[in-house]
């Protein structure tokens, strides 16, 4: 099982856990996290949508279907596109599908807009956010990440250990942040 599937199937297992029926986590660094795919913001959801019951699914608009084919990687997670003029958030709530007073976790980024239209689409639910149920799965890094914060730890001790050599006389703090910032990049 690869690293993304792991991440959603520990999803599922904190939402039985917590006796949530869904989470819905917009583009951000959370998408990121569980999909690999880094989804723009726009003003036409893309929405993940994981219950505790079914295969992880998300919703997008047919303009990012390419994208999302093409930059995520997982073939457990279940596409659904939608036109210009469709209901996107009722897409969306039929495929959360929970019953009166279930629970539902929607992501700490997620547009106002998004929520309010969730939450008027899916009347009588209880409301929670998502870092409830996904923060405890992120807190703890699996060998990959640990690999990644070393790698970046030691970039930026190296940096450090350049910063005598562009601190000069005469220089000033723009142009000493400036070479500062390029060595980080």
């Amino acid at each position: 099982m690869d690293v993304h599937s792991a991440r959603l199937e520990a999803v599922r297992g904190r939402l039985k856990e917590l006796d949530v029926h869904a989470v819905v986590i917009a583009p951000g660094s959370d998408l990121r996290y569980l999909t690999s795919y880094d989804a723009l913001p726009l003003e036409r959801p893309t929405l993940l949508i994981v219950t505790a019951d079914a295969p992880p699914m998300m919703i997008a608009p047919r303009l990012e279907q390419h994208r999302v084919e093409h930059e995520m990687l997982l073939s457990s997670v279940e596409l659904h596109v939608y036109g210009e003029h469709d209901d996107a958030l009722g897409l969306a709530a039929r495929l959360v599908h929970p019953s009166a007073g279930a629970r539902v976790a929607v992501g700490d980024q997620m547009w106002t807009a998004f929520t309010l239209g969730l939450q008027q689409a899916l009347p009588g639910r209880a409301w929670m956010r998502a870092s409830e149920v996904i923060a405890p799965l992120r807190a703890v890094k699996d060998a990959g990440e640990l690999d990644r914060l070393a790698a970046v730890g030691r970039s930026i001790d190296a940096v450090h250990r350049r910063v005598p050599e562009v601190l000069a006389t005469g220089r000033t703090e723009r142009e000493v942040a400036r070479d500062l910032a390029g060595m980080i990049r």
